[in-house]
């Protein structure tokens, strides 16, 4: 189904499903990867890589220095505080910075 996943203070390695997933990384060094449906990825302290998969998704960078790809689908990407590198993919991304 719809998942619900949080990472903890450690480096964590969240992956969604083919489902609508919400994945929230922890204040480690966390790698989220969205899986086949509409998810949203969401960083938190960190140094996190937000991977968006397939589907479209909303992917959110957190207070650390990410690494923010979009997937192959049409995805929403927002950049946080930090020196975020923001990448779209195939489809029609939308990214926003925060400068």
């Amino acid at each position: 189904g719809n998942d619900h996943i949080r990472g903890g203070g450690g480096n964590d390695e969240l992956h969604g499903s083919y489902h609508r997933d919400l994945l929230v990384g922890g204040y480690g060094n966390d790698t989220l990867l969205g899986g086949g449906g509409n998810d949203t990825l969401v960083g938190t302290g960190g140094l996190n890589r937000l991977l968006g998969m397939h589907g479209h998704d909303r992917i959110v960078g957190g207070d650390g220095h990410d690494i923010v790809r979009a997937g192959t689908g049409n995805d929403t990407v927002f950049g946080k505080r930090g020196n975020d590198r923001l990448m779209g993919d195939d489809g029609h991304d939308i990214l926003h910075g925060n400068a």
